[in-house]
C-alpha cells in the first residue's frame, strides 16, 4: 500500500533478531549484577522500541485546500486522493469520473482489512423488512384437503425443535420431527420435504460455511437407538456427518409415514430423491443447497402439472431468506406460477 520494497538491513525483516537482542540485554542489565557498576532494578521502567514498520515508513504529502492544510499518506486510498485534487482543480468533474469508472471489481466495504469477505449478519430481517415495505403478505391460509403442494425445508423443521427430558434416543427425536410434519401437512395431499446435502468428500462453499459456523464439531455415532440424552441439539447438529445420518433416518420415517396416510409426496435427501407422485421420474440430483433443490422441485412440479386446468399453488415453510430471494427469482420468469412462504 506504501509502494515500499524493504530491503534486507530494515528493522521489520529483524523483529526476532531485534527481540532476542533487547531480551538478553534486559537480562544482563538487571539480573547480572558483574556487568554494570550500577545494576538497573528489575522494576525500573523501559524504554519502548519503535521499530520503522509499513505505516511509518510511508511518504506524507502536504496539500493545501482552501479551508486548510491536509497531510495525506501513499496508504490511503485513491478516492481520498481524488477528492483532495478536485480542490484546487476545477476541471474534474467528480460526479462524471464515479459514474464513467470503477474503482474495484467488488466493493471494498464488502471485506475486512484481512481480504477477507464480511459476513451479513442481519440476513435474517430482510424478509420482515421486505413484507413492511411492500405490505403483501407472505402466508396463505390453505382450504381443507386442497390440492396445493406444501414445500418444507427439512433442516429447518429440525433446527426448530428441542431435545426435551424425556426425548432419550434418535428414533424419538425423529419421531417428534415426523409428527410435527404430520401436524403441518394435515391439510395437504401433495407434500414435498427437501434436506440439506452433507457430502464432505467434495470441496463446495457449503462445507467452509460448515467449519466457520462450527468451530468445536463433535462426531457422534449416529442410529435410531443412539441415546442424545443431555446433548444440546446445537451441539448435535455440530458435525456434517452427524446432520448427513441423522437426514437419513428422518427421510426414511417421513417416507414411512406419509406412504401409510396415502398422501403424494416427494422427499428429497443427500442425492436421492423418493417420490409417488405420479409423472415424477427424477430419482437423483447433483445440488448441494436444498435453498435451490427447494426451488427446482417446485419448477418440475409445476412443469408436471401444467396440463390441469387449475394448477396447484406452492406453499413453502422455510425460516432461510435465500429460499425467498430465489422465490421472488423463479415468479417473475413465470408468470402463472403462485408461491406462497412461511416461516
Amino acid at each position: 500500500m506504501s509502494h515500499t520494497v524493504l530491503q534486507d538491513d530494515e528493522e521489520l525483516l529483524k523483529l526476532s533478531d531485534i527481540g532476542e537482542e533487547m531480551l538478553n540485554n534486559f537480562i544482563t542489565e538487571r539480573f547480572d549484577a558483574s556487568t554494570t557498576d550500577q545494576p538497573v532494578s528489575l522494576w525500573d521502567p523501559m524504554s519502548k522500541r519503535k521499530l520503522r514498520i509499513f505505516k511509518t515508513m510511508n511518504k506524507t504529502i502536504t496539500i493545501k485546500t482552501k479551508e486548510k492544510v491536509v497531510k495525506l499518506r501513499e496508504e490511503r486510498g485513491l478516492m481520498t486522493r481524488l477528492l483532495v485534487i478536485s480542490r484546487t482543480r476545477t476541471n474534474l468533474d467528480v460526479a462524471e469520473l464515479i459514474r464513467t469508472y470503477e474503482f474495484s471489481v467488488v466493493p471494498h466495504a464488502l471485506f475486512d482489512s484481512q481480504g477477507n469477505i464480511l459476513k451479513c449478519t442481519d440476513k435474517a430481517d430482510f424478509l420482515n423488512d421486505a413484507v413492511t415495505v411492500t405490505g403483501v403478505s407472505t402466508e396463505r391460509e390453505a382450504n381443507p384437503l386442497t390440492q396445493d403442494v406444501l414445500v418444507i425445508d427439512g433442516m429447518g423443521v429440525v433446527n426448530q425443535l428441542k431435545i426435551t427430558s424425556d426425548m432419550l434416543t434418535i428414533q424419538q427425536l425423529a419421531e417428534s420431527f415426523v409428527s410435527r410434519l404430520v401436524k403441518e401437512t394435515m391439510s395437504y395431499s401433495n407434500v414435498v420435504v427437501v434436506f440439506d446435502r452433507y457430502d464432505d468428500t467434495t470441496s463446495n462453499l457449503k462445507k467452509q460455511t460448515w467449519s466457520s459456523r462450527h468451530k468445536e464439531q463433535i462426531q457422534y455415532k449416529i442410529t435410531r437407538r443412539t441415546v442424545i440424552k443431555n446433548i444440546k441439539l446445537k451441539q448435535l447438529l455440530s458435525h456434517p456427518q452427524n446432520k448427513k445420518v441423522l437426514c437419513e433416518i428422518l427421510a426414511e420415517m417421513t417416507i414411512s409415514k406419509f406412504t401409510s396416510l396415502d398422501k403424494q409426496f416427494l422427499v428429497i435427501h443427500g442425492t436421492t430423491i423418493v417420490s409417488n407422485i405420479p409423472g415424477w421420474t427424477y430419482v437423483a440430483h447433483n445440488q448441494h443447497e436444498a435453498d435451490t433443490l427447494l426451488l427446482c422441485a417446485i419448477k418440475h412440479l409445476h412443469h408436471l402439472y401444467s396440463d390441469r386446468s387449475n394448477p396447484p399453488s406452492y406453499r413453502i415453510i422455510s425460516p432461510d431468506t435465500d429460499v425467498f430471494i430465489l422465490a421472488v427469482y423463479l415468479t417473475s420468469q413465470i408468470s402463472d406460477i403462485d408461491i406462497f412462504l412461511s416461516n
